[in-house]
């Protein structure tokens, strides 16, 4: 890396790189080890499937956790996932506002989605409100984490819908 401007460097001196066009994984291993104290938050609408592919795994995945809220994604994942998940810096990935339903609810506000690798190296998602990811490196406040309250349904799991068959010469 020949020379690196920062999207935007807090008071602190985190980088914030904002991250639209597509990258390698040895370009983003450079940056990350270059800047060292960096996150991404990376456009979730690059890719036309990402958005669909992304969704599905947030309201089938599992439920780790309600407050703040964890989930497990599914096992067939999002390409998105694939190509953004967390190795040395936190991943947000951010969806515009698209209105996500998790566990059965509609997730109240456009929110941040932020990868995280647990303790055993697997991959879990969580979320933050814009408003509150931008108020927390502006100012310092506590990054509020979503939360979701299942009561009314009741139970935390989802079943994966059927694997789509495509028709082949008149057959399935």
């Amino acid at each position: 890396m020949a020379s690196a401007i920062a999207d935007v460097k807090t008071a602190a001196g985190l980088v914030i790189e904002l991250q639209h066009s597509p990258i390698t994984p040895v370009e983003r291993r450079s940056r990350e080890l270059f800047y060292k104290s960096m996150i991404w938050v990376v456009d979730g609408l690059r890719y036309k499937r990402d958005l669909q592919a992304f969704s599905d795994v947030v309201m089938y995945g599992s439920v780790l956790q309600d407050n703040p809220m964890y989930l497990r994604p599914t096992p067939r994942g999002a390409g998105i996932l694939k190509r953004w998940a967390p190795q040395q810096c936190a991943v947000f990935l951010d969806f515009g506002n698209h209105e996500f339903i998790v566990a059965g609810a509609k997730v109240p506000e456009p929110v941040l989605w932020c990868l995280q690798l647990d303790v055993h190296g697997g991959l879990v998602i969580g979320a933050v409100t814009r408003q509150g990811f931008v108020d927390h490196f502006t100012t310092g406040a506590v990054l509020p984490r979503l939360t979701i309250e299942r009561s009314m349904q009741g139970f935390s799991r989802y079943q994966l819908p059927p694997v789509r068959r495509y028709q082949r010469r008149g057959r399935w």
